[in-house]
């Protein structure tokens, strides 16, 4: 697969070339451009697209079978669970899956608040364990507490707090 980026100005033409080093599809991308060329993994070449564009790329190997169910005006199509009548309007069943979309990008971004949350209360412990030195790093004492914290404040009669 090659792609030719219109120049504009007075750049010449430049094309992007995928080229694969085994049966699993392109791994390396080639950007030619008039005064020499570059080579990146896909996977680069791609996170750098998102980035720098600010779009989310989804290389068509990663989309799930598409099955078809029913007959007549109740044939629908199915993928990963989710299902759409074989009639529908594509616009929207095109306008759902953004909707997805931004749902995944919401839970990702909760999930790496939560995670730099517990990470805080991780340090905030230890830091607080290191007023008692003990023989098991404070670090890693904090983590198996916190991970275990139900089971702690259960044990302190403190009950859940969440």
């Amino acid at each position: 697969m090659s792609t030719e980026i219109k120049p504009w100005a007075t750049w010449a033409p430049a094309s992007i070339k995928a080229y694969s080093l085994n049966e699993d599809g392109p791994d390396v991308v080639a950007i030619n451009l008039p005064n020499g060329s570059a080579l990146s993994s896909r996977a680069d070449f791609l996170a750098a697209v998102a980035s720098e564009l600010d779009v989310i790329v989804v290389p068509r190997a990663d989309l799930p079978e598409v099955r078809t169910g029913g007959e007549g005006d109740d044939a629908y199509l199915v993928a990963a669970g989710v299902s759409a009548y074989l009639n529908a309007d594509p616009a929207e069943t095109h306008r759902k899956a953004l909707g997805f979309l931004a749902i995944e990008a919401r839970q990702r971004a909760l999930a790496s608040e939560r995670d730099a949350a517990d990470e805080r209360a991780v340090e905030a412990l230890a830091s607080i364990l290191d007023q008692y030195p003990g023989s098991a790093p404070n670090a890693a004492l904090a983590r198996a507490l916190l991970a275990r914290r139900d089971e702690v404040l259960a044990a302190l009669g403190g009950g859940d707090r969440g």
